[in-house]
């Protein structure tokens, strides 16, 4: 029996802590089919709100990739820590809110 060529890489999850907020932050990491021999090298799509959109994303890169209506990519989707789509429903606010200050003038 023979190894197949491709497979299906495991989507990875790192924790990173802010250097700007008091927050830990997910980056979850979606690769492409890979080639068991050899290293491959490919373009990243990065989003926010992963949380709620990371299995949307992966979904339409799956479609897209194997389809071959566009080359292979690596999708990164910045996540909230935790499993909930609405983990970031408070914070997310105060992310994507300019910083208002009235006293700053």
């Amino acid at each position: 029996m023979t190894d197949k060529l491709f497979y299906v890489p495991r989507m990875q999850t790192h924790r990173v802590d802010s250097k700007y907020v008091d927050q830990q932050f997910e980056i979850r990491v979606f690769q492409p089919l890979l080639r068991r021999a050899g290293a491959q090298r490919f373009p990243v799509l990065y989003f926010t709100d992963g949380n709620a959109g990371m299995d949307f994303a992966k979904g339409i890169a799956h479609v897209l990739q194997t389809s071959g209506e566009v080359r292979p990519f690596i999708v990164v989707g910045i996540c909230y820590p935790g499993d909930n789509p609405c983990a970031g429903n408070i914070l997310r606010m105060r992310d994507y809110t300019p910083d208002y200050r009235p006293e700053a003038g």
